[in-house]
């Protein structure tokens, strides 16, 4: 290997064929020998006549100039030549290249990959061997090894960003297994390719490995192009009307303009709104209005076009706008609006679903997904042949007590109830106010948070039975029920022991109402006739579809596990077992997005 200033040649001895371009001019300037004079009577009828296309006696001297400088530029092309093709000097040695290919590596991978493809390439002319270091984490459990730069271009080649989170951490371990086996420690050349981001959760890992990484030797930093500052998108915020979207930058950049765009399971666009992020601005909300049959459809909420696992988020039944009849049995004319018994929950519900007062027959004529009833005691005439059809078909009654429920009640209803119920100052009374327990695991709102200053004051008892443990899904300290449920037929029967308003708890003055309702109208389906999405009537949810680096769905690998079910099915660790996507079945898909947020892209420092 030859370096003659910035070029280096990786064959210089081709080059000595350079010695012979002066018998190459020679030759090229032979000519053919003088022609034979001949006699020939008839060419005396040629006389006169000129030939317009002459030969000249030898090669002009710019022909053959020019046909030695193509002679020595096949030379010098054979002999490889390459300018400033090391970007350090590492002959014989060890090239390091450390990769960050996390969920923030997608917009500059092309990029990076051209810089590591150089760099190896640079390793081969040199003869130096290649490690090459991913901090996404892997399911490869293999100690890291040197190798040849000719077996490290197709590890690069197969290199791909990942949609969950670096573990810098991890690296560092890894590399310190590397270390105790290498003699190369302290004379590598490093080469740390990254997107200059870091979460607060990998401070400490940065912090790891830039230290491993010094003890081999002088740390070279390679970032994306300085127009890389794609914006990543947090999670959308139900509204009313929509969606609520907020997009973030990483550094304050240009006026950028944006396009958001929402799909359907079949990849229809079903609504778009354009964007522009103001100069200086890191930060831009857009508001995504849609009619609630659009957006009962939509599969999920994407930049256009998406480059990365953060250019989406996907969605699911938990983000439809479920329709929701109420019923009173109050007379609303004359209740007071603090005092109406479907006051608080239509404004629980306002955020996650449409809400309309009727009759039991109108509102069961239309497309309902649950239907309330407030201390309703009986259910009489045909309404209750038609609530007890229409709950067997996959419809959740949610019913709550009052006055009239502890005088008289029906069938449907989970449990038996005694008369009269539990009060303050009753003949089945306590003291003071009750609290209440911890969620039991069976329940759907098990891993919701229980304010100390919710209370009790007045309750509706359960008669005690086989099974009324299970078909508790919220008890008070005491451990009396207050909340039950049965399923019936595909539907469920759910009945809180208080009132709906705040006369008997001020349960419904708290944000954990809001919490509980929406997790029940989670379990309704988007209209009659659908597979509810059950969390609980499964242990595990398979993988069905899953993101790779750059934003797109696809079909799983193997090593993907299916997830336990779980509150909200929440994924406390993304990785290679368990990437972000759709899990269950194509009727009931639960989606685990990545978790993002500004703070995910400070600057890296380390």
């Amino acid at each position: 290997m030859l370096q003659i200033g910035p070029v280096m040649f990786a064959e210089p001895l081709i080059l000595l064929a350079l010695l012979g371009l002066p018998a190459i001019w020679w030759l090229l300037r032979a000519t053919p020998p003088m022609p034979r004079r001949i006699f020939f009577p008839a060419a005396i009828f040629l006389r006169g006549l000129r030939n317009s296309e002459e030969s000249p006696a030898r090669t002009p001297w710019w022909l053959l100039v020019l046909r030695l400088a193509l002679a020595a530029c096949v030379i010098v092309g054979l002999a490889g030549p390459s300018l400033n093709a090391a970007q350090g000097d590492f002959r014989g040695g060890l090239l390091l290249i450390v990769v960050d290919n996390g969920w923030t590596a997608g917009p500059g991978w092309q990029q990076r990959r051209q810089t590591m493809m150089s760099l190896i390439g640079a390793a081969k002319r040199q003869n130096a061997r290649v490690v090459i270091l991913p901090t996404a984490r892997t399911m490869a459990v293999e100690p890291l090894a040197p190798m040849l730069a000719s077996d490290a271009l197709g590890v690069a080649r197969a290199l791909a960003p990942r949609p969950w989170p670096v573990d810098r951490g991890a690296a560092a371990e890894r590399l310190a297994g590397l270390r105790q086996r290498s003699a190369d420690a302290g004379q590598a050349h490093i080469a740390w390719l990254s997107d200059g981001f870091m979460s607060p959760s990998d401070t400490a890992g940065t912090a790891a490995l830039s230290g491993a990484l010094a003890r081999w030797g002088q740390i070279h930093f390679y970032t994306d192009g300085a127009g890389e500052n794609p914006p990543v998108l947090a999670a959308p915020k139900p509204t009313p009307s929509g969606f609520a979207v907020t997009l973030l930058r990483a550094v304050p950049g240009p006026s950028e303009p944006v396009s958001l765009q929402v799909l359907g399971a079949d990849g229809r666009i079903l609504s778009t709104a354009p964007g522009q992020f103001a100069a200086g601005e890191t930060e831009l909300d857009i508001a995504l209005s849609m009619p609630v049959a659009l957006r009962n459809g939509a599969d999920r909420i994407q930049l256009s076009p998406p480059r990365s696992a953060a250019s989406l988020w996907l969605l699911d039944s938990r983000w439809r706008r479920r329709q929701v009849g109420l019923v009173s049995g109050a007379n609303l004319e004359l209740a007071q609006p603090l005092l109406d018994e479907l006051f608080y929950i239509e404004r629980a519900m306002a955020p996650f679903a449409e809400t309309q007062r009727g009759t039991i027959t109108a509102l069961l004529s239309g497309s309902l997904s649950m239907l309330v009833l407030a201390d309703i005691g009986q259910i009489v005439g045909e309404d209750a042949a038609r609530v007890a059809n229409w709950v067997n078909k996959g419809g959740v009654l949610l019913r709550f007590a009052g006055p009239r429920m502890a005088e008289k009640n029906d069938d449907l209803i989970p449990v038996r109830l005694r008369r009269g119920g539990r009060s303050l100052g009753g003949a089945l009374s306590w003291e003071n106010p009750v609290g209440m327990a911890e969620f039991p695991e069976h329940s759907p709102f098990f891993g919701l948070p229980v304010p100390a200053e919710v209370k009790i004051k007045r309750q509706i008892l359960a008669q005690p039975e086989p099974g009324l443990s299970q078909r508790s899904w919220a008890t008070l300290g005491d451990g009396t029920p207050l909340v039950t449920a049965e399923r019936r037929g595909e539907g469920w029967v759910v009945l809180f022991h208080v009132t709906a308003n705040a006369q008997w708890s001020n349960l419904p003055l708290s944000g954990l109402y809001v919490a509980m309702l929406q997790r029940l109208a989670e379990m309704s389906p988007g209209r009659i006739g659908e597979t509810p999405a059950d969390r609980h009537a499964q242990e595990f949810l398979p993988p069905l579809l899953v993101l790779d680096g750059f934003g797109q769905l696809g079909a799983p690998p193997p090593v993907v596990r299916p997830l336990p079910v779980g509150p909200d099915t929440v994924v406390t660790e993304l990785g290679p077992e368990t990437p972000p996507g759709y899990y269950g079945v194509s009727a009931a898909r639960q989606a685990v997005n990545l978790p993002r947020g500004a703070a995910d892209l400070q600057p890296l420092t380390g």
